[in-house]
């Protein structure tokens, strides 16, 4: 359209809306290793004990109950290296003083075994933390031996502190770094068999409730 206005000549221009596309979630990144030993009361067998961890590159037998070994943090979809699948991430997290946590990870075996290491591994964790660092939930481990959950009873969480200040705490709106003891965890296997269930799970990028 145009228009004369006191012997002025203006042009004026139609400027098209344009749509802004939602930001995407960020890529989850994570590492976690875990053991799966007899019970402190050794009343009952545990005949699927079995380490796994799931990072970049193989490491040595988790070490320490709960193991603190995290290995090198891998992507959603990246491509594991032996077996060239992609790796499964995922994580959430809650605000406030308890805050809602569900992780996943999912991808080769990197356990120190070479052997192993082309085999699928997945760990879960779903719970609460509060803001002492402490907390409580459910974990789920898949291993090439079986299938172990802790429905029987919870697992205790702890936020892991920073190497250098014990009172920083590694959790922040995205990022979370815990080890968990679950004491009694059966397999889907074998009902009668009892076993104990640790580990640590570092994750980052994880996506807001």
């Amino acid at each position: 359209m145009i228009k004369v206005s006191s012997g002025l000549l203006f042009a004026l221009v139609s400027v098209p809306t344009l749509a802004c596309s939602p930001a995407a979630d960020p890529v989850a990144e994570g590492s976690a290793s875990y053991q799966i030993v007899a019970t402190t009361s050794g009343q009952v067998n545990c005949s699927f004990p079995s380490n796994g961890g799931i990072g970049k590159a193989p490491g040595d037998v988790p070490q320490g109950n709960p193991p603190t070994s995290f290995g090198v943090p891998v992507s959603d979809g990246e491509k594991a290296k032996i077996s060239g699948k992609s790796y499964n991430i995922s994580c959430s997290m809650g605000g406030g003083d308890e805050r809602s946590i569900d992780l996943y990870l999912e991808g080769q075996n990197n356990y120190g075994d070479q052997t192993l290491t082309s085999e699928k591994t997945w760990i879960s964790l779903s719970g609460t933390i509060s803001a002492d660092g402490s907390g409580t939930g459910d974990a789920s481990v898949f291993t090439q031996l079986s299938e172990t959950n802790t429905n029987k009873s919870p697992c205790t969480f702890s936020v892991v502190a920073s190497p250098n200040d014990s009172s920083e705490l590694r959790i922040g709106e995205s990022n979370i770094t815990l080890s968990f003891v679950c004491p009694t965890a059966d397999s889907s296997l074998n009902r009668k068999s009892e076993c104990q269930l640790t580990g640590t799970i570092d994750m980052s990028d994880c996506v807001q409730k």
